[in-house]
């Protein structure tokens, strides 16, 4: 029959080796937490910086910062583009009654004399004649 010291001594060995997966599992299981604990404080310190930055945000319009003084405005031009002079100015000569004041394009002599009639010809053919 076995003797006690023998049923004693394989029941400490069951339980060492029972102590010893139950360590490595609990290894296992404190590395997953660990790693799991850095991912949630990855997602929270995400979280407060994006917070941070929605928090920041201006207007497009809003200048204020590095180098701009909202009390040290520039001059603005306002006549920065000239307007062109009036087309009816006297200098202007009409090249077709040299007459002072308007153009050519828009003489009332020319405007009286044109009897323009257009008639599409293709490029091959020659323009009638037209009296």
């Amino acid at each position: 029959m076995i003797s006690e010291k023998e049923c004693f001594e394989k029941s400490k060995i069951k339980t060492h080796t029972e102590i010893a997966t139950l360590q490595t599992e609990k290894n296992e299981l404190q590395s997953k937490y660990e790693d799991l604990q850095k991912l949630v404080l990855k997602f929270s310190k995400g979280q407060e910086n994006l917070d941070k930055l929605l928090g920041t945000q201006r207007i497009s319009f809003n200048k204020e910062g590095i180098g701009y003084n909202p009390f040290n405005k520039k001059k603005t031009y306002k006549n920065f583009f000239v307007q062109e002079a009036s087309k009816n100015t006297p200098h202007t000569i009409c090249n077709y009654c040299l007459r002072k004041g308007h153009i050519s394009y828009s003489c009332p002599l020319r405007k009286l004399n044109m009897k323009i009639t257009q008639v599409w010809v293709p490029k091959s053919a020659k323009p009638p004649c037209i009296n």
